[in-house]
């Protein structure tokens, strides 16, 4: 009786998601059923989120658990061989701690290693991943993606929390500070960020002090807060339909009301808050 009041209680307080639209296979060592609840609610909050910006094709997502992270490892070795990421060093001591996700597009794939370490932890790590699985749902057909969006979106989700009055936002002061520092030291470029390849983000994120996730995050919450949706969608629809060879600055630049400058400057007052 006490489960089926709880049932009841996170039916009445959570988004319920349209199975119709989004179905996800649990693969792997199970997960709690209060997790999984947790999950499948944020599922549907990101369809109603990614269907108002256009995404219409329904989508199916397999959510791969290791409890342990070494045996996580094992798996993906064993569809990457030859992929170094996934090789375990003898002296390697990451193995055996901490939490790691991957998302696979392929194989429409998010799997999670070593959830041994933290279910809460877990949930943020898998809602990250799932948005990957989103935002190509989204840019399907189409040319990839910016990684800054990808990642911003990945990182938004990853920051909310499922609570009684709803859907919250706790967005990291860590990632503010690390955006603001950028700016003090006169090191943000945001022509040449919104530009980057995956390649020049990655190499950005293990160079310049871990930023580039978090200002790919600052940079799509003050899109999302200041873009009416009508805006947000129309720059959505751009990017969607860009060519190769085109920059990405451009057409934010061409939508945002006072182009780069004014999203700078909102950047700087968001970060400074």
């Amino acid at each position: 009786m006490r489960k089926l009041l709880l049932a009841l209680l996170c039916c009445a307080v959570f988004p319920a998601i349209s199975w119709s639209q989004v179905k996800i296979k649990y693969t792997g060592d199970p997960l709690p059923s209060k997790a999984m609840g947790k999950i499948e609610s944020m599922m549907g909050h990101m369809w109603d989120y990614y269907s108002s910006m256009g995404l219409k094709e329904a989508m199916e997502v397999e959510l791969k658990v290791f409890k342990s992270k070494k045996e996580g490892y094992r798996y993906m070795r064993s569809l990457y061989p030859d992929d170094p990421n996934y090789i375990e060093q003898p002296h390697d001591k990451t193995m055996g701690g901490g939490l790691a996700a991957v998302y696979i597009p392929k194989k429409k794939l998010a799997v999670l290693l070593g959830i041994e370490h933290g279910t809460d932890e877990a949930l943020t790590i898998i809602y990250h991943e799932l948005s990957h699985h989103y935002t190509r749902m989204l840019f399907k057909g189409a040319t990839y993606p910016p990684i800054w969006l990808n990642e911003g979106l990945a990182e938004h989700f990853e920051c909310l929390k499922l609570k009684r009055s709803g859907v919250v936002s706790e967005f990291p002061h860590a990632n503010k500070g690390k955006v603001k520092t950028l700016i003090m030291l006169g090191d943000l470029n945001l022509e040449k960020f919104l530009n980057f390849t995956q390649k020049e983000f990655m190499e950005m994120q293990r160079n310049e002090g871990q930023t580039c996730y978090s200002l790919a995050h600052v940079t799509v919450t003050v899109l999302l807060e200041n873009l009416s949706v009508e805006q947000r969608n129309t720059l959505i629809s751009q990017l969607q339909k860009r060519p190769v060879n085109s920059k990405v600055s451009d057409i934010v630049a061409s939508i945002y009301p006072g182009g780069l400058p004014a999203l700078e400057k909102e950047i700087l007052e968001f970060v400074s808050r």
